[in-house]
């Protein structure tokens, strides 16, 4: 019997290609192999899909995923696990029928079973095929938020270099650049679209990027009227402009990714402006009424300061929120606030759960609107368990280093946090916060 805290349907499902064509396991993982020697060895630009589906690292995953042990690339679902979040594995399981609270019944009955039993009995092969694409499509951005790595945003690696935090020579070419590399993807398409149910989508800022145009002419191209389709936004670009390619798709979710309702997320997410922002997504949703939405969250040691204004926001607006819990930049993590800013923040996510009234008990689909009370009910009580982990051993060194590359970032920018976020000023000031 798999184990119900470690079992993932993913590998037989998924596949994820990195900015820089390197493959993985999901989205979700944590310590992706980008821009690393195993990242340049398990790369589109250097072998096809078909030959790492089936691969000796897929192999080893699957037989991981059946197994007791925890994979160490799996720690972002593992914390929302601990903190009492559906996590993402929680989700992808329920594409097999396989359920968290009734795991053992449920995985004896999976309509998949039959593929994990021959994964088992196999080493780790599958004969499923790839239902699924996590596609990261490339770099190219408006925004430079603070948390993101320079891998995933061209804005962040300018930033970056400027403050010398990445050599001047780091480039990343993104594999829809290489033409080897796409010209993989699309004959592997061209043979395989039938098999694709779910496309996830993720820049950047997808509309920045050529690709996207591409994408959707593809899959318009094949007539996929069955697909799922999914895509992340900054919020900053009306992207009604594509209603009606995207009306041929069965259904269809833009995330946005945002941090706070406030002011505060134009400090976290530089080149933002929240108030445009919101309006933007007011006005998409008016002109597209059969896309679903979301906000796509970061909780960070600034952000979840000001998180009960988002919650409320989505709430008004009944929009579903999916929080992403970051392993890294250490230096950014929510467990690094002192006691008093923690106190702080729960007092105003326990008033937000405590005025969001859920009757009854059923089974809560995160992303269906219908379900949001439940949803965001969960979100602030989730966020109020993971704010309750003991501070790391070296926290000091760890807030010492937030003061240093907020300062730095912020006199790049010119701004201060005290204009943002003044409650965090005086905490960060005596961790030699200078701007």
């Amino acid at each position: 019997m798999a184990n119900k805290d470690i079992f993932c349907n993913i590998p037989w499902f998924e596949l994820n290609i990195n900015h820089d064509g390197s493959y993985d396991l999901c989205g979700c993982q944590n310590d992706k192999i980008i821009m690393t020697e195993l990242g340049r060895q398990w790369n589109i630009k250097k072998i096809g899909i078909d030959e790492y589906w089936n691969s000796t690292r897929m192999r080893e995953k699957r037989l991981i995923k059946l197994g007791d042990t925890i994979d160490p690339m799996c720690r972002m679902c593992q914390m929302k696990d601990a903190a009492g979040y559906t996590s993402a594995r929680q989700k992808e399981n329920l594409k097999s029928v396989i359920f968290h609270k009734k795991f053992d019944r449920s995985f004896e009955q999976s309509p998949h079973k039959q593929y994990f039993d021959h994964s088992r009995d196999n080493h780790g092969e599958t004969v499923t095929r790839i239902a699924s694409l996590h596609l990261n499509i490339g770099t190219t951005c408006n925004f430079s938020c603070k948390f993101c790595p320079p891998e995933a945003s061209s804005r962040v690696a300018q930033d970056q270099r400027k403050m010398g935090w990445i050599s001047n020579d780091y480039r990343l070419e993104p594999w829809t650049q290489d033409a080897l590399a796409w010209q993989r993807f699309v004959d592997w398409f061209n043979n395989n679209y039938q098999s694709v149910r779910v496309v996830h989508i993720i820049g950047g800022e997808p509309d920045l990027i050529e690709r996207f145009r591409d994408l959707l002419r593809m899959f318009a191209d094949k007539k996929m009227s069955w697909l799922n389709l999914s895509f992340t936004t900054n919020g900053s670009i009306d992207y009604s402009k594509y209603r009606e390619q995207l009306e041929i798709f069965r259904r269809v979710e833009i995330g946005v990714s945002i941090e706070t309702a406030d002011l505060a997320n134009d400090y976290l997410r530089q080149g933002a402006n929240i108030v445009q922002i919101l309006h933007n997504v007011d006005h998409m949703r008016a002109a597209m009424p059969g896309v679903q939405w979301t906000f796509r969250t970061v909780p960070t040691a600034l952000s979840v300061l000001r998180y009960h204004t988002l919650l409320q926001h989505a709430l008004d607006r009944r929009i579903p929120i999916d929080a992403s819990y970051p392993n890294r930049p250490r230096w950014m993590l929510s467990d690094l606030l002192p006691a008093d800013l923690k106190e702080f923040t729960i007092r105003h996510l326990q008033d937000f759960a405590d005025s969001v009234v859920v009757t009854g008990e059923k089974f809560n689909n995160t992303k269906n609107p219908n379900n949001v009370e439940i949803t965001l009910k969960n979100e602030a009580e989730s966020l109020i368990q993971h704010l309750r982990k003991a501070e790391p051993a070296d926290v000091d060194i760890l807030r010492q280093e937030m003061a240093a590359r907020l300062s730095e970032q912020d006199e790049l920018h010119n701004k201060s946090i005290g204009d943002f976020i003044p409650e965090a000023t005086d905490w960060l000031r005596i961790y030699g916060y200078r701007h």
